[in-house]
């Protein structure tokens, strides 16, 4: 019995600090805006990414390897969207835009 409480408690508190982090995070420049972040499936792109997305933007995640952008956006704690497209082929671009 005072395993299943101590699970609740524990889950509980968890779930506090989540709601904390998120508050505590947000940054109101950036509530309800739209960042496309390119290169966003390692370094410095990905940084920026989590980094927006925890801040309260919707992030478009674009680089060319879909496996890594799934992975990115696991960390993201808002809203992503993957665009896995490669932008030094503008013929691509264009073909997925349309």
């Amino acid at each position: 019995m005072y395993d299943y409480l101590l699970g609740t408690v524990i889950f509980a508190a968890c779930l506090a600090w989540l709601k904390f982090r998120r508050f505590w995070f947000t940054n109101p420049r950036f509530l309800d805006k739209t960042v496309c972040v390119t290169g966003s499936s390692s370094g410095i792109g990905e940084q920026l990414a989590i980094y927006f997305s925890n801040a309260g933007t919707h992030v478009i995640l674009s680089s060319p390897s879909a496996d890594k952008l799934e992975q990115v956006a696991k960390r993201c704690m808002g809203k992503t969207t993957i665009f896995p497209i490669d932008l030094s082929k503008p013929r691509e671009c264009l073909e997925k835009a349309t």
